[in-house]
């Protein structure tokens, strides 16, 4: 299993353990733990990470990900209008955390707001649809 994989494979687990459980459930800290270690594992070698979700295919970077053609959260993401994940530095817990949860409430697996702020100031997380633009693609 790729490094990407690994990291989206536990990502989608922390978003279902999260919007089953809730927050402070046993179960969703471990499940939230294992996928921000399998996002350091990953920016260990490159801080900027992208992730492009596109109906039947996941691309890492410009590069498509074999494990995951036709993986079924690529199709929720897009249908909650998160065709694109960025990680354009390292990402605390804590900042993950909100994020995981304001993508859970995106995807309705959780209850709130999706309209909320899930963040206070800058972030090196961005997500959202992909736009055409001089440069190529980049979320909204």
């Amino acid at each position: 299993m790729s490094d990407p994989t690994r990291f989206l494979t536990a990502f989608s687990q922390a978003l279902s353990t999260a919007g089953l459980y809730g927050d402070d459930h046993p179960a969703t800290a471990r499940s939230v733990e294992a996928a921000v270690e399998r996002l350091q594992e990953l920016q260990s070698t490159a801080p900027r990470l992208e992730f492009t979700f596109l109906p039947g295919e996941v691309l890492f970077g410009s590069e498509a990900v074999p494990e995951l053609e036709r993986w079924e959260w690529s199709t929720r993401f897009i249908k909650a209008g998160v065709e694109r994940i960025e990680f354009t530095d390292g990402v605390s817990p804590d900042q993950f955390g909100r994020f995981l949860v304001q993508l859970a409430i995106r995807l309705g697996i959780r209850s709130g707001s999706s309209g909320d702020l899930w963040q206070m100031g800058g972030s090196s997380i961005k997500f959202g649809q992909v736009t055409l633009g001089q440069n190529g693609s980049a979320p909204k």
